[in-house]
């Protein structure tokens, strides 16, 4: 049986090479943070629960979504991205961090910088 760190390691390769496919997914696009913080805890308590490992978190990346001609760029160098920003800080603090094994920047295929995938811990 292989050391919990070197089964990571080989997990955490295999999601790179997209030689895994995730086993669940939540689409937070359009949400608030309240709205969006929610929906996650809830969701990965049930993933981790039917004893699902590899999550997709899809985030976005963020940007004006209507039309906001009249805005100018700076007016989204500071809120660009919300939840992109804000969901790997959820992964790690305390409400989830104890479901959460690790966390990464997905592959282009699953979504690329506006998704992660979650490896969750098991029950």
């Amino acid at each position: 049986m292989k050391e919990p760190a070197l089964r990571l390691k080989h997990q955490k390769s295999k999601l790179k090479q997209s030689k895994v496919k995730p086993e669940g997914k939540i689409d937070l696009h359009g949400m608030t943070c309240v709205e969006a913080h929610a929906k996650l805890i809830s969701y990965l308590e049930r993933a981790q629960k039917k004893g699902k490992r590899v999550i997709l978190i899809v985030t976005g990346k963020g940007g004006p979504k209507n039309n906001y001609s009249k805005l100018r760029h700076s007016d989204f160098e500071e809120t660009r991205g919300v939840l992109n920003r804000e969901v790997p800080l959820w992964l790690s603090g305390s409400r989830m961090r104890h479901m959460i094994v690790s966390f990464q920047t997905a592959t282009q295929k699953h979504g690329g910088a506006g998704a992660l995938y979650v490896i969750l811990k098991r029950l």
